[in-house]
């Protein structure tokens, strides 16, 4: 009989108890407030700095875990709206990604319809580590933007013996179709039209993807192996990660940060100037 005194306990992991896409959207919003802070380019931005960074915009946008903007002096203006899922699968038969499919092609539509003529909106899913459905994904979205038509786009990945991502277009077709079912949008277009849409918009990030891979700053890495997570968090320590969620910080020229919630900001520290800010 174990000793009643015996303190030993079993613990789980937090992404096998359901806490790990959480804590990869606080990581991933970590390493964009660096980049905020920094003024360092973000590829999925065009290479731009972002100058604002807001977390949980529910009911703004159907994708609304993380979105940042960067601006153009007199250019376009790139809208990042990203989802963040530790490994989703693109398969017809998993109904949380297929939850997740019916929330970007929602987002597409409202990017179509945007009355903003100088605001590109990209969409983005951010995954922890390398996965073979998601790196499939991201080659169909390069692919996709690549041809300047669905049926192209259709017709090239259909291709016998040209592409291996010919079965996972068919998964996500499958998923495209029954989101518009779902949707009941009468001028969303053919699955074929809106998945095409969906993959010119759609950009993929992983942990392994460093976000500093271009740009220089003092918190950049020494070796582009550093997973992404790791640096933000020795160079910006936030005293409470949860506490970033519904927040909106904005980077505003010669004039500092920005910051707006409802509830009491979120404290943080440069420490590699040994200095405390707050916002």
């Amino acid at each position: 009989m174990p000793d009643a005194t015996d303190e030993t306990r079993t613990t789980a992991s937090p992404y096998s108890t359901g806490g790990g896409g959480t804590r990869l959207e606080h990581r991933l919003g970590t390493v964009f407030l660096v980049r905020l802070l920094t003024a360092g380019p973000v590829l999925e931005l065009g290479e731009r700095a972002p100058d604002r960074v807001a977390f949980q915009q529910s009911p703004a946008t159907s994708v609304d875990d993380l979105v940042a903007t960067a601006s153009a002096a007199g250019g376009t203006s790139i809208h990042l709206e990203i989802a963040a899922r530790r490994t989703p699968k693109f398969i017809r038969s998993d109904k949380k990604t297929k939850e997740l499919v019916a929330a970007l092609v929602r987002a597409d539509l409202d990017a179509e319809r945007d009355s903003e003529p100088l605001v590109e909106r990209r969409l983005a899913v951010a995954v922890s580590g390398q996965h073979t459905h998601t790196q499939e994904i991201a080659e169909l979205a390069v692919a996709a933007r690549g041809q300047s038509t669905a049926e192209e786009f259709v017709g090239l990945i259909r291709t016998p013996g040209k592409f291996a991502t010919r079965r996972r277009l068919d998964h996500l077709m499958d998923m495209v179709a029954a989101a518009l079912v779902e949707i009941a949008d009468e001028d969303a277009g053919t699955p074929e039209h809106r998945c095409w849409s969906l993959l010119r918009r759609l950009w993929h990030q992983t942990t392994q993807q460093s976000l500093f891979a271009t740009g220089s700053s003092s918190c950049q890495p020494n070796s582009r192996e550093t997973p992404a997570w790791s640096t933000p968090q020795r160079c910006v320590g936030i005293s409470t990660v949860t506490s970033v969620r519904t927040h909106t910080y904005r980077r505003r020229a010669g004039r500092g940060f920005s910051h707006s919630t409802s509830r009491p900001a979120p404290q943080w520290r440069a420490r590699s100037s040994g200095t405390d800010r707050r916002r």
